[in-house]
């Protein structure tokens, strides 16, 4: 998330990690998300960023910049190429 007006459901966790850890999607710390085989963080160029309710399609919307189904049949095909 780029700021915690970012979705009102996560505002208040964003807000605490933000002050205690740092950047995050409103549920994870970059920190936090870097283990194992990291891929980056995600973004996109509009104000409100993505939050971890985007990444998880919890609000059903949908954001430029940021196809969450489409991001979805990319990991699943990744990990098919991986054999799983």
């Amino acid at each position: 998330m780029k700021c915690g007006f970012s979705s009102k459901l996560l505002c208040i966790p964003y807000w605490i990690l933000k002050k205690v850890e740092g950047p995050s999607d409103g549920l994870v710390t970059v920190e936090s998300a870097a283990w194992g085989n990291f891929r980056g963080v995600l973004r996109n160029t509009r104000m409100r960023g993505i939050s971890h309710g985007d990444m998880i399609d919890l609000t059903r919307e949908d954001y430029r910049d940021f196809d969450v189904i489409e991001f979805y049949i990319q990991l699943v095909k990744e990990l098919k190429e991986q054999g799983f």
